[in-house]
């Protein structure tokens, strides 16, 4: 009987602590102005006002812009004045798709970096993006280059098919 009677008094102190932590929560929400910020344990409802996020322009390059970058063959790439063996930044894969390029295979070149692509893993990128995928230069129509006059035995596609 003694222990009930010595353990009351630390049971009593336990809740009064454990209402007053409540009610300073419920105060701290109602002077936030933002329910939701202390409501950790509520679940989510179907009555909860979803969060509307701001819309972010399209920056994206459209059809007519991408088919101005420069489009060619792997093989015609290897002996074209766009490549260049001896810079680290000239793969032999794609990086978007990490699969190694074929002598076959169409490449889009983005003429502000130099950067090489499947044609079919960066045009949906630039749809999308107006950078480049690896070093995030912006990519624009009026930079794109003629290929060198000397280098007339490669040619370079530029149309979008």
């Amino acid at each position: 009987m003694n222990l009930n009677s010595s353990t009351a008094p630390l049971t009593f102190g336990i809740i009064f602590l454990v209402l007053s932590i409540c009610l300073a929560c419920i105060r701290l929400r109602k002077l936030a102005g933002n329910p939701a910020m202390f409501n950790f344990l509520a679940r989510p409802s179907s009555t909860t006002a979803a969060v509307e996020l701001p819309t972010i322009a399209e920056r994206g390059l459209d059809d007519s812009t991408i088919n101005t970058f420069p489009k060619l063959s792997y093989s015609e790439m290897k002996n074209s004045s766009y490549y260049n063996i001896e810079d680290p930044s000239n793969s032999s894969s794609c990086s978007i798709c990490l699969a190694d390029y074929k002598e076959d295979d169409m490449l889009r070149l983005l003429p502000d970096c130099g950067h090489l692509f499947h044609l079919l893993c960066v045009d949906p990128w630039l749809k999308v993006h107006n950078t480049c995928p690896i070093c995030r230069t912006r990519t624009s129509s009026s930079s794109v280059k003629a290929p060198d006059d000397d280098q007339s035995n490669n040619s370079v596609v530029n149309d979008g098919s």
